[in-house]
């Protein structure tokens, strides 16, 4: 990233919607995911449950919305 202008200090220069965060929220929260993994409770914690979606998206290939992202990895 750079920036073509000035930036004054505390202004944010990027901003990405939450739904597009990997976390265990919305690993939780995810269409297909989510009901598979209601009772989880698994040693692994919130580690476990981001690892599974990025295995998701990793095996949906391009189809995978962060397909671009999940490649770059």
């Amino acid at each position: 990233m750079r920036a073509e202008g000035t930036v004054s200090k505390g202004e944010p220069l990027l901003s990405i919607p939450f739904e597009y965060c990997l976390s265990a929220d919305t690993t939780r929260k995810h269409p297909l995911l989510g009901p598979l993994i209601l009772e989880f409770d698994g040693w692994t914690g919130a580690a476990g449950l981001i690892a599974l979606r990025l295995l998701h998206e990793k095996a949906m290939g391009a189809k995978s919305e962060l397909a671009p992202w999940i490649e770059a990895l």
